[in-house]
């Protein structure tokens, strides 16, 4: 009887505590808050090539193999440690994209994360398109809006114009003044995958020539019809 009038006298309060972070979303978050001290940052933008600016010029270099922008992003590397493992990661200027290397697959919003630490160390910000920060000059130079919309091919028939004089009545009746703001085309960035990192090798492979000259093999290098001419001149000597 004691026991039940103490455990009515005395209410009891439970603290929930929130759930801890994984050192995925840790990761993740201290990336934004990184990305967010970038936006206004123009110094971090110095490497960006002016080429990317100007689509014609981008056009020409991009079709020429082995192009010096093409070259030197492929140098700029970044070796990184991520909650999924090792991360290699440079930036592929003819894709326009992020290319890595990793043992294990990676979401995307991790591949977010990963793509900030590689634009501020190399200040390329603006080969970062995912908008949900900030807009990329580059994605709107490559990525123009329609400048205009094919017309719809109109169909005709009772029904169809039946349903169609409903919907218009239900328009105007749900129709306000106030004007709607367009929504915002969400933008991503590209990442492209190359595989296990012990594919990746640092090391450039540059080509040798072969400059190495004899005269007696130079000499033995003659056509055959030089060679059938000196059979024939050697043969009438005996």
């Amino acid at each position: 009887m004691f026991d039940w009038l103490f455990s009515c006298s005395c209410t009891t309060t439970s603290v929930v505590e929130p759930p801890k972070k994984t050192t995925k979303q840790i990761f993740i978050e201290a990336q934004q808050d990184v990305l967010k001290n970038l936006m206004d940052n123009e110094t971090l933008n110095n490497n960006t090539d002016s080429e990317f600016y100007n689509i014609k010029k981008y056009n020409e270099i991009m079709s020429t193999h082995n192009n010096d922008i093409e070259t030197m992003w492929k140098k700029r590397i970044m070796m990184t440690n991520t909650p999924t493992g090792n991360v290699i990661m440079f930036y592929d200027a003819y894709k326009m994209g992020f290319t890595y290397y990793c043992r294990e697959s990676i979401p995307y919003d991790l591949l977010n994360a990963i793509a900030v630490k590689y634009i501020k160390l190399f200040c390329c910000k603006d080969f970062y398109f995912d908008n949900t920060f900030f807009d990329s000059k580059l994605y709107t130079i490559h990525n123009p809006p329609e400048k205009s919309q094919q017309n719809k091919q109109t169909l005709k028939g009772p029904f169809i114009k039946r349903k169609k004089e409903e919907k218009k009545k239900e328009e105007d009746k749900n129709d306000n003044d106030t004007p709607k703001e367009p929504e915002k085309v969400r933008t991503i960035n590209k990442f492209i995958y190359l595989g296990n990192p012990l594919n990746f090798s640092i090391l450039q492979k540059i080509k040798k020539e072969n400059t190495f000259r004899a005269p007696v093999i130079e000499a033995m290098k003659v056509s055959y019809a030089d060679y059938k001419k000196r059979k024939q001149e050697s043969s009438t000597q005996i």
